[in-house]
């Protein structure tokens, strides 16, 4: 008779008191009228959960569209949302602007949805067009 080995799975586990920070994800849409020479953008927040926010340096993101790596330079985790984050949602906490541009759903349990993402800038300026 066979024997049965365990394989343990890693699960990645995250305090709820480590979600401390508020943050906007938020959709973005462009105007670019037959009128007006410039984009109009305007960003509507769709929801704002509770996050751990964490800065990263190292981890780079290969960018398919234009080729060569983006660096990431912070990291969001947050519960798994109803709603699907994709890379044209964008994220505003502390007055500055986030590109997504990776999302890890955590062993695939539909708990917490970890997000890579690179500064933009203040959005007191046209930053998150960059």
């Amino acid at each position: 008779m066979p024997k049965c080995v365990k394989i343990r799975r890693k699960k990645r586990q995250v305090c709820i008191g480590d979600l401390d920070k508020v943050i906007d994800i938020q959709d973005r849409s462009l105007d670019d009228g037959f009128d007006s020479e410039t984009e109009v953008e305007e960003f509507t927040t769709l929801f704002s959960p509770w996050s751990m926010l964490e800065t990263v340096k190292g981890i780079f993101v290969v960018d398919e569209v234009n080729g060569g790596d983006i660096e990431v330079t912070h990291r969001f985790t947050i519960r798994f949302p109803d709603q699907t984050i994709t890379g044209e949602k964008w994220i505003l906490f502390g007055g500055q602007r986030y590109s997504i541009l990776s999302q890890e759903n955590f062993e695939e349990l539909d708990e917490w949805l970890q997000l890579l993402c690179v500064k933009k800038g203040s959005d007191a300026k046209n930053a998150a067009s960059a």
